[in-house]
């Protein structure tokens, strides 16, 4: 498979869990002492698309998350944690991206994702982008790299975790203004059996 095929299929998972227009971080999105584990998530779900993921667990506060669609298949670990009586997930891709086995130092990129979990659906909520260009155009105490004046902004926080969860506290905002970027139905409760 070349190059090109491999990045567009790379991009396309990412996309999944993403969507257009990201906020990443160097740092988790919060402190690992704070992670909670929800085993709720545990289990095979899929999507109207025909995307799907397979959530297990790692230990007693992180999950291996594999997400796949028609074209390929993606691993992350994911941490979950309640802010404000919101639950939220950090994922972190799990693997060299982009097939670049030789480059072994690549720092691991964050995304943080607000999760709805009922009992046969959970959803994906992203980051409202036009909020947070907003917000951190006014924050005088936030780090950040952005391109927000772009048809499809990203933001790069340059933070610590414990700063990254306060301005998620302090901003409600941030999660509450779109519609969920992605849900799925559960489909096996535990996919090892």
């Amino acid at each position: 498979m070349n190059g090109f095929v491999k990045m567009y299929q790379s991009c396309v998972l990412i996309l999944i869990l993403s969507g257009i227009g990201c906020t990443y971080s160097i740092e988790p999105f919060f402190e690992e002492e704070d992670a909670i584990f929800l085993p709720q998530l545990l289990g095979e779900w899929a999507s109207e698309d025909g995307s799907g993921i397979i959530i297990d667990s790692l230990d007693s506060k992180t999950y291996q998350i594999t997400v796949f669609d028609s074209l390929s298949i993606k691993n992350w670990i994911g941490m979950t944690t309640m802010i404000d009586s919101r639950y939220f997930i950090d994922l972190t891709e799990n693997e060299i991206p982009l097939g670049l086995d030789d480059f072994k130092l690549l720092i691991p990129i964050h995304i943080v994702k607000r999760l709805i979990i009922t009992k046969d659906t959970v959803y994906f909520n992203s980051m409202c982008i036009s909020c947070a260009c907003e917000l951190i155009s006014s924050e005088s105490n936030i780090h950040y790299v952005s391109d927000c004046n772009s048809e499809f902004p990203d933001i790069y926080f340059r933070d610590t975790s414990k700063r990254l969860s306060q301005f998620i506290a302090d901003h409600p905002v941030l999660f509450d203004d779109i519609e969920p970027s992605q849900y799925f139905v559960r489909v096996n409760v535990n996919p090892k059996e």
